[in-house]
């Protein structure tokens, strides 16, 4: 579904509206903002891997432009350590450590072993002393709807952006029936989009009663 299609799905619930064009698409994007920063974030947010290096001599690292937040799983940034003599040992999980325990546990210079996430950066413990390549998956931003295409919010969720956008735009109006038919559809698609997500890392899961044999 394309943004202005979700436009006229969402003038098609105000009674067939043939205006406000320029506010729905504004209260889309709204809508996917407001989405992205709140607690449950969907699997077709998830990025590819990405790579970045580190500065000799510098503990912080910009974290992607499009980077939201770290995935579930605590192993999301690796060093990647292309002379490993193993396979198994190219990708080497940094744990995550408030920055006072990473300065303290590793307070010279040398290979990652540690990192924080303090606000657009990631510090590295101890602090490199070379470049050094790390690889992280994390939760990143869509293409925001500021022209006619299809996001990934509108290709495999569009009627909770519908639902969420339709509300922004009936909540300063007298058309209480529109805004309830609106949060309505949002609450429901809200949840579905939550079950799905429980689906999906319940699917792949081994689940053994009583332990190993």
């Amino acid at each position: 579904m394309t943004r202005d299609e979700a436009v006229a799905q969402i003038q098609q619930r105000m009674g067939f509206h043939t205006g406000l064009a320029s506010e729905i698409q504004t209260a889309l994007q709204q809508a996917q903002q407001q989405l992205e920063h709140g607690e449950e974030l969907p699997w077709f947010l998830k990025s590819e891997y990405a790579t970045i290096n580190t500065v000799a001599d510098e503990e912080r690292v910009v974290v992607p432009t499009d980077f939201l937040r770290e995935l579930e799983d605590d192993e999301w940034l690796y060093h990647y350590d292309a002379a490993a003599l193993l396979p198994e040992d190219e990708h080497i999980p940094l744990e995550k450590v408030p920055p006072l325990e990473g300065r303290w546990r590793y307070p010279g210079s040398g290979a990652p072993k540690l990192y924080s996430l303090d606000k657009d950066y990631i510090r590295i413990f101890p602090t490199p002393d070379d470049i050094y390549t790390l690889k992280m998956q994390y939760y990143k931003q869509d293409a925001v709807l500021s022209s006619n295409i299809e996001n990934e919010w509108l290709k495999h969720r569009p009627f909770i952006l519908i639902g969420l956008a339709g509300m922004h735009v009936t909540s300063g109006s007298r058309d209480q029936a529109a805004y309830d038919k609106f949060s309505n559809l949002y609450a429901a698609e809200y949840m579905t989009m939550i079950n799905v997500e429980i689906a999906r890392q319940e699917a792949g899961a081994t689940r053994q009663r009583g332990g190993a044999d």
